[in-house]
């Protein structure tokens, strides 16, 4: 997200202004870390369709911001350091901002910028101001797809499938990762909705089994209650049916 436009030319003091024992010390460039990248994974969406968590998790955190504050490092939009001559007092503001930022407290990493020294160019500030913007809204969306994901998972484990996907078209076309983050969970709520009509399907059957093997309705609906499963969701219903007669067909286990 951060701004890939030509580096600007800032002229260098010379060196002759300068005497050799007072100039300053030669700053070390470097790299700031993520304003996002301590931030917790995003929950793994409806995942019990199949198993792209990882891929997933890897489409939300690409909506993640850039290094914020990172003029002061080797892939400057500025200038070099030395360009922008910044002296500590300069460094210290820029670090104490970035730590605002990492822990997402944007207004006060702004305050921060006030005690910047008057020398330092408008377009130093500026480009400064808008990375802190854009880590804010890039934490924005990410807290808005967090939710998306979060509500879409419950309405799919309640078989609520168009609730599900209305949560998730919420979410916006852009950027790119967001729209190819929103078509893949809407399309894994579609397979979940055809897992669910299997499933349904099924329960007649699975019951017939069971009372087969002398299991009665009562005791079905005692060990879904025990075992805290919703018999009105034919996903979890159906399986855990499968797994009684699983366990009944398979008999007691050696050494009981």
């Amino acid at each position: 997200m951060a701004s890939e436009h030509e580096p600007e030319e800032v002229h260098e003091e010379s060196e002759e202004e300068v005497s050799e024992d007072k100039k300053p010390d030669r700053p070390k460039q470097e790299d700031v870390d993520p304003a996002l990248a301590g931030r917790a994974d995003s929950p793994k969406a409806l995942d019990y369709v199949g198993d792209s968590e990882d891929s997933d998790q890897a489409m939300l955190s690409s909506t993640r911001s850039p290094s914020p504050l990172d003029f002061l490092g080797p892939r400057a939009h500025l200038g070099s350091p030395l360009n922008l001559d910044p002296r500590k007092q300069i460094e210290a503001v820029v670090n104490e901002a970035n730590r605002h930022v990492k822990m997402h407290r944007f207004d006060r990493a702004r305050d921060v910028l006030k005690r910047l020294p008057p020398g330092l160019p408008k377009e130093a500030k500026k480009e400064i101001r808008g990375q802190i913007d854009r880590a804010e809204q890039a934490h924005a969306l990410d807290c808005r797809v967090r939710s998306a994901l979060e509500s879409a998972q419950d309405h799919v484990n309640r078989c609520e499938f168009r609730k599900a996907r209305r949560a998730v078209k919420k979410l916006p076309r852009k950027p790119e990762p967001v729209a190819k983050l929103r078509a893949e969970v809407l399309e894994k709520i579609g397979e979940a909705m055809k897992g669910a009509r299997r499933a349904k399907a099924a329960v007649p059957g699975l019951l017939a089994r069971l009372g087969d093997l002398g299991v009665d309705r009562d005791t079905i609906d005692e060990v879904a209650a025990k075992n805290d499963i919703d018999t009105s969701n034919p996903l979890q219903f159906s399986h855990l049916m499968e797994q009684l007669i699983a366990r009944i067909e398979q008999g007691p286990s050696e050494g009981r």
